[in-house]
């Protein structure tokens, strides 16, 4: 899929001519064969279909599933199949399939989001044709995708708020911040919390359902916090209840650069020297 095509798709919901052509042709067939149900089509995953003659029974029986118009899983069955052969196992199979369905994914693009519906729709034709284990195994596949793919997008924005906010940052710092003030342990504090964030990025499980003004907020937060811990981390060295070796460390600009980064990169990093430092004077006394 094109990147034009895309982002039709996403915001003015426009598709190719051909394959609206290939839809409706294929959703008039549907109406044909399930009249009266108002039949929406999408997309069609499954359609068993046999011509029932006057008072025979069929052979197989009929279904359709298939993704509506609104993105969503849907089925249909014959009579003769919702009286004899919709049991209670397949029932709640479905239903149990339809609750999965029912996980939020409105944060992923497109295709992403016709894959997962793809997987589940095929467990519940894998359910109506028997195969349980097979369903269940294409609800769990189904599951999977989707938090995989709603982590990896979470984490597209923090990484991106986060490259964003970070560069601002350091250009308003470096430009802005009167040199009086020393604007050194600030920079080295917000590198070292961007750091963090891009090291951090990829080891814990992020939902992009929060939304990308929750990644944007925390990412500037965590930078914030950052220029904070590295002024605090020099301050701390630079005190006079600080060992003189660690005085001695701030006596240049690379020694700040190192203690301010190492304070916005560890969170632990300041807590730990401040309760060094207090048990050491409590050792003094």
């Amino acid at each position: 899929m094109g990147i034009v095509e895309e982002f039709l798709r996403e915001h003015f919901n426009l598709v190719r001519a051909d394959k609206v052509d290939v839809v409706q042709e294929t959703q008039r067939e549907l109406r044909k064969h399930w009249h009266p149900e108002p039949v929406l089509l999408h997309f069609l995953i499954r359609e068993r279909w046999q011509e029932k003659k006057d008072g025979e029974l069929l052979d197989v029986y009929n279904y359709v599933v298939y993704i509506d118009a609104e993105g969503d899983v849907d089925w249909i069955c014959n009579d003769d199949f919702s009286s004899q052969k919709l049991t209670s196992e397949i029932s709640a199979l479905i239903a149990d399939i339809m609750n999965e369905e029912a996980f939020p994914c409105g944060k992923l693009r497109y295709d992403e989001r016709m894959t997962f519906k793809k997987i589940l729709g095929s467990a519940v034709v894998s359910a109506l044709e028997g195969d349980f284990s097979l369903a269940r195994e294409m609800k769990e596949r189904g599951r999977e995708y989707l938090q995989d793919r709603v982590s990896e997008r979470s984490r597209c924005w923090s990484l991106f708020s986060a490259t964003v906010l970070a560069t601002i940052w350091l250009v308003a710092l470096h430009c802005f911040l009167p040199a009086q003030l020393h604007p050194e342990p600030y920079i080295f504090g917000v590198l070292g919390a961007y750091v963090s964030v891009a090291r951090n990025a990829g080891r814990r499980f992020t939902d992009a359902n929060a939304g990308k003004f929750l990644h944007w907020s925390e990412s500037f937060t965590r930078l914030a916090v950052g220029a904070v811990l590295g002024v605090v981390g020099v301050s701390l060295f630079q005190s006079s209840v600080s060992p003189e070796l660690f005085r001695d460390v701030c006596k240049n600009s690379a020694g700040i650069a190192v203690v301010a980064f190492a304070a916005g990169l560890f969170d632990t990093f300041i807590p730990s020297m401040v309760s060094q430092l207090v048990v050491r004077k409590a050792k003094e006394v």
